[in-house]
């Protein structure tokens, strides 16, 4: 029988989000304890075997699940990395070299981890890293007018006169964030990006005839010398804006070269110097570089491919470093580990500043962050990959960062129909790991903190355990004799809970005298009542049932596990309840 012990239950259940959450909805961030070991696990190594014997096949045989692939005509470099390794850090790698007639004489006949692509846009996330090391997240607050004073003069006039914000960029608005974010409002195209630089005849193909002045005379290739700084900030005041700022997401390459500007103003380097001094060095990244290697035999260079030559000049920053696939993966490797930057940086700059039309697709700073439903779940939840690709060419390069199970992904192509090889290589090896790390983070958590913990002292005991839901299950616990699941919450609550409670790590710990205190809450899921209702239905708001319950300031569904020696939990300490459990072998 339920006993609604609580007179003010009303008001709790008046301040909590929704009182009838569904099922299995986690709150977002990883349901398990981060996978360790993955390149040595058993179910790793499988999946490894398995990708390979794909990518085999599909060598020989041409064929890559349905799309034809002529392996002849692209060179491509895997490297799928976990951060939480003791030892090697690398779970799959996997190169592969085009032949030797589709590759220039100088290049690299056989590919490895150490050979140098073209990484395109990738490049971007160099410059906002480098930012983010010297000056910290709260730079991104900063307005843009602040280092470039060509920019703050504009403002000033647009103070003082008549502005027209359909041909003018509001740049007292545009910050150093909203320029990391592509939330800026400028356009993606800039000077060496204009098509009058490269056609002969625009006339023939329906352009109207420019002025010698509007013509573009720069952009770093067909025998054009790079635009100067100068150059280039004129072509980018020029231009007219796309949006108000902060408004939607806008690919924008003038915003990072911008961000270069302000790299250099903040450092007193060049932005190229402060980028080698920032990430390049600290992480020892020997093959990676703005200039084009003075050898290229270490590099894949496609037959007749011009751009990897051309010297970009400062548009380098949007697009223009050299790099090996072991090196790239490095430095993601640096991102997830806060090797550069503190922690508290790190979470803030993982994670999304807009969304864009399609549910699945959100917009970082500069990430392309992609939302991947999984079916762990009864309902499924959402686990976020930070991703960037980038292209120059007939080079294509995308890095992939999975902060909930800690591992990263970074992948280099370049030849004829790169483009595709790369979207199926990426997919290929995330839609084959991501099912395998969050079993083996399940079985590994279980592994550490399931089982049985006791007090028969207090005739108190809880029971752990995992199913095919997220997290870590409660299907048992007693507190002084008295039935937790059955009375004591449902009595708060004046409603019977629907299922075992799940456990949630929230990333918290704390490792003294050997002993590691590691945090999780737990979410009581309610009974589930359908209410017919689609646009404001209950919907996924277990968010709102975190510490929702306090009992003598503390969180009834507060919980620590207590380790020794970073193995096996010894016993649980439930905060709420001023109750320490030992860990002993279920009867």
């Amino acid at each position: 029988m339920l006993r609604r012990i609580v007179p003010l239950v009303g008001f709790l259940l008046l301040n909590i989000p929704h009182l009838h959450a569904h099922r299995f909805c986690p709150p977002l961030g990883p349901v398990f304890s981060q996978p360790t070991n993955v390149s040595t696990h058993p179910e790793s190594i499988a999946v490894a075997g398995e990708i390979s014997a794909i990518l085999n096949e599909a060598i020989r045989d041409g064929n890559f699940n349905g799309n034809k692939f002529d392996p002849t005509q692209v060179s491509f470099s895997i490297v799928f990395s976990s951060v939480n390794d003791a030892t090697k850090h690398t779970a799959f790698k996997y190169h592969h070299a085009a032949s030797s007639g589709n590759l220039d004489p100088s290049s690299a006949s056989k590919v490895t981890g150490d050979t140098i692509y073209r990484i395109g846009s990738v490049s971007k996330t160099f410059i906002v890293y480098a930012l983010l090391i010297e000056r910290g997240y709260s730079i991104f607050n900063d307005p843009i007018t602040k280092y470039i004073p060509e920019l703050q003069e504009i403002a000033l006039q647009q103070g003082i006169s008549s502005f027209d914000e359909v041909t003018e960029v509001a740049w007292d608005e545009v910050t150093v964030g909203s320029l990391a974010s592509h939330m800026s409002g400028l356009g993606q195209t800039f000077s060496p990006l204009d098509v009058s630089a490269v056609l002969p005849d625009p006339a023939s193909i329906g352009l109207p005839t420019l002025n010698k002045s509007d013509i573009v005379t720069c952009n770093g290739y067909e025998g054009q010398p790079p635009c100067t700084k100068e150059v280039l900030l004129r072509s980018i005041i020029e231009r007219h804006p796309v949006h108000h700022t902060s408004s939607t997401p806008g690919y924008s390459n003038p915003g990072i070269i911008l961000l270069g500007y302000v790299l250099e103003v903040v450092t007193g380097k060049t932005w190229r110097v402060a980028v080698e001094d920032a990430i390049f060095k600290p992480l020892n990244l020997t093959q990676t570089s703005y200039d084009m290697p003075t050898t290229n035999s270490s590099s894949v260079i496609p037959t007749d491919q011009q751009w990897w030559s051309t010297d970009l000049g400062d548009v380098a920053t949007t697009g223009g470093i050299y790099a090996s696939t072991n090196d790239v993966s490095e430095f993601l490797q640096s991102i997830l580990k806060s090797t550069l930057l503190p922690p508290q940086e790190t979470r803030a700059w993982l994670k999304p500043v807009a969304h864009t039309s399609d549910t699945r697709f959100s917009i970082g700073a500069p990430w392309e962050i992609r939302r991947l439903g999984l079916n762990s779940t009864s309902e499924g939840r959402t686990i976020d990959l930070y991703t960037k690709d980038g292209s120059l060419l007939d080079y294509y390069s995308k890095v992939v960062l999975i902060p909930d199970f800690g591992v990263t992904l970074a992948v280099n192509v370049a030849g004829t129909g790169s483009g595709t090889v790369i979207k199926l290589l990426s997919e290929l090896v995330i839609s084959k790991y991501v099912p395998v790390l969050e079993n083996i983070a399940r079985n590994q958590t279980f592994k550490q903190f399931g089982g049985c913990y006791t007090s028969t002292k207090t005739n108190s005991s809880i029971r752990v355990e995992v199913d095919d839901g997220p997290g870590l299950a409660i299907t048992s616990w007693i507190n002084n004799g008295v039935d937790v699941l059955l009375e004591t919450i449902p009595g708060i609550w004046g409603s019977p809970l629907f299922g075992p409670p799940r456990m949630y790590p929230t990333g918290l710990r704390n490792n003294l005298n050997r002993t590691t205190s590691t945090s999780y809450r737990v979410i009581f899921e309610l009974e589930n009542q359908n209410d017919g209702l689609q646009i404001f239905s209950d919907g996924c708001s277990d968010w709102g049932l975190l510490d929702v319950l306090s009992y003598g300031k503390i969180g009834l569904d507060d919980v620590v596990f207590r380790t020794k020696n970073n193995g096996a939990s010894v016993e649980i300490d439930l905060r709420g309840f001023r109750k320490t459990l030992q860990r002993k072998a279920c009867t």
